[in-house]
């Protein structure tokens, strides 16, 4: 049951900033280290949620390896703390969110290319979408 609320609030932090992002094409930075402390304390309250060290481990690997994406491709430092606060909720469900992720956007990208019509495009939307397809996907399992 702890799980559910950590995604509930997790979810709803990502709709609200994939609003922001659609709408204005930037998010707030002080606004996903508020919602990482939120869902990885209300890990630590709440019983049977995912183990604090695999949350912590998984936030930082994601953050880690988005950093490393942001240099090389088109991501803002929004995005790497969405995937931040992702592997913070979620643990190593988190790996499987971000990856959608990506998974998702690649038809968005690939139309832009072949089209010719390159373009910033805000990326929040897509983690939200890997993200319900992650815990939709473990939910069946």
């Amino acid at each position: 049951m702890s799980d559910v609320i950590i995604a509930a609030v997790l979810l709803a932090g990502l709709a609200a900033a994939s609003a922001m992002d659609v709408k204005e094409r930037r998010v707030p930075l002080p606004y996903f280290p508020l919602l990482i402390a939120l869902v990885f304390l209300l890990g630590l309250v709440l019983p049977g949620a995912v183990l604090w060290q695999e949350r912590l481990v998984t936030g930082g690997v994601l953050f880690l390896i988005l950093s490393g994406a942001m240099h090389y491709g088109n991501l803002g430092g929004a995005d790497v703390l969405a995937g931040a606060s992702i592997g913070a909720g979620l643990g190593f469900r988190g790996l499987t969110a971000v990856l959608l992720s990506f998974l998702f956007v690649l038809p968005y990208t690939i139309y832009m290319k072949v089209t010719n019509s390159e373009h910033e495009y805000p990326f929040i939307p897509f983690m939200l979408a890997g993200t319900a397809a992650s815990l939709l996907m473990y939910l069946w399992y």
